[in-house]
């Protein structure tokens, strides 16, 4: 099964860190399979550079996309999203199939950019489009240090 294209048309890598929940990434989703260690996946990844090296506590994810979305039918939620930093470190947060802010406190030290990447979904609703029609999507991604 080919990899999926790392942005779909119309939910570019910015809406995920633009402020608004309203405005998502999206990525077409393959149902690829879920690797056992974090930060090896083939799913397309999301860059994201920091100003100046800093230690992230906490990170605040929406996943999906907004209700007034005419593509919610083709959505699947992230169920697991993989955090990799520029040392190494590897953080596997696993969301709830909920759309709404989820909290994950971490320990990422002297972080200077971050790889998202969307490893799993929760299974799709009745009615949703057939896999490689299917939408993973983050609408906003916020890190917090101290």
């Amino acid at each position: 099964m080919p990899a999926p294209d790392a942005v779909a048309d119309g939910y570019p890598p910015a809406n995920a860190v633009d402020g608004s929940s309203t405005l998502a990434w999206a990525l077409a989703w393959t149902d690829p399979d879920v690797p056992t260690r974090c930060g090896t996946s083939s799913s397309p990844t999301l860059l994201i550079r920091f100003i100046e090296p800093t230690t992230i506590s906490r990170i605040i994810l929406n996943a999906g996309l907004d209700p007034t979305d005419t593509n919610r039918t083709r959505q699947v939620l992230p169920r697991a999203v993989d955090i990799q930093t520029s040392t190494g470190d590897c953080t596997r947060l696993n969301l709830t199939p909920d759309s709404g802010p989820q909290e994950f406190p971490v320990d990422l030290p002297r972080t200077a950019d971050v790889q998202v990447q969307i490893v799993d979904v929760h299974p799709a609703n009745p009615g949703t489009a057939p896999p490689g029609e299917q939408l993973a999507a983050l609408s906003e991604i916020r890190f917090y240090s101290g």
